[in-house]
């Protein structure tokens, strides 16, 4: 047993957490940006190969948060609203969709010319 695991969770939710890898995601800066967490191996405990496999990942998970928070940020300023909504996803989707009709037609128009 670790001292530093906190059990409530496991208690409030009938979960048994048997092992656990738990590492901070940082962005290019050393800045803590997220934490990542890895419970209950399939099989054994988790190795020294685990945690070098899961920095690796960080490595460009962290800055890709980093950035993801940042646009996040940006959009909830740039719209006035409190929380990300897609709405520019879903605009710039619909604008790419509409294009794509727009030169559909003109391709259709130049095979009736032919």
């Amino acid at each position: 047993e670790d001292s530093r695991f906190n059990q409530d969770v496991d208690k409030r939710s009938g979960y048994r957490t048997h092992t656990i890898l738990c590492m901070p995601c940082q962005d290019s800066d050393g800045n803590v940006v997220g934490v990542i967490q890895l419970i209950n191996k399939r099989k054994g405990t988790f190795t020294l190969e685990d945690e070098q496999i899961m920095e690796a990942f960080l490595v460009i998970a962290g800055p890709v948060l980093a950035q993801s928070q940042l646009f996040q940020q940006r959009t909830n300023s740039s719209d006035g609203g409190d929380e990300f909504n897609g709405k520019g996803v879903i605009n710039h989707s619909a604008n790419i969709a509409h294009e794509n009709t727009i030169q559909e037609g003109d391709e259709d128009d130049e095979d009736e010319e032919e």
